[in-house]
């Protein structure tokens, strides 16, 4: 899994709650921070398995000056080459997304729903397949 493909997946996970972006601004993009980034790419290529923990937090202002403030939390549990788990959990939602290798799951525990889909991809196709 290339950097770019993990970095869409954990945007994939990040859209568990769209109102917590909704208030972000752009900022300038520090040349150290994409180091970094790149260096847990390249870190996260070489594990077989490992885990990644996304925590967001933002706020939205309403026309009466009210703040409400949202977050949303994703954990995603990959075994190469065809295994992971997402869990995405927010304060309006908790999906579930489960693939190994052959089938992909979608589950909705508050509605008690599924839907599966035969796949028998590697991680980077499932990830540009969702």
């Amino acid at each position: 899994m290339t950097l770019k493909k993990l970095a869409s997946a954990l945007m994939l996970m990040s859209l568990a709650a769209p109102a917590v972006y909704a208030q972000a601004t752009p900022s300038a993009i520090d040349p150290a921070s994409i180091q970094a980034l790149k260096d847990m790419g390249y870190q996260l290529q070489s594990l077989k398995r490992f885990q990644v923990t996304n925590s967001v937090t933002g706020e939205r202002v309403l026309v009466d000056g009210q703040k409400l403030q949202h977050t949303a939390v994703a954990k995603m549990d990959v075994a190469r080459p065809n295994m992971i788990h997402v869990n995405m959990s927010s304060s309006r939602s908790a999906r579930e997304i489960i693939y190994d290798g052959k089938k992909a799951t979608l589950y909705t525990p508050a509605q008690k729903y599924y839907s599966s889909v035969e796949l028998s991809d590697n991680l980077g196709d499932f990830i540009n397949k969702m």
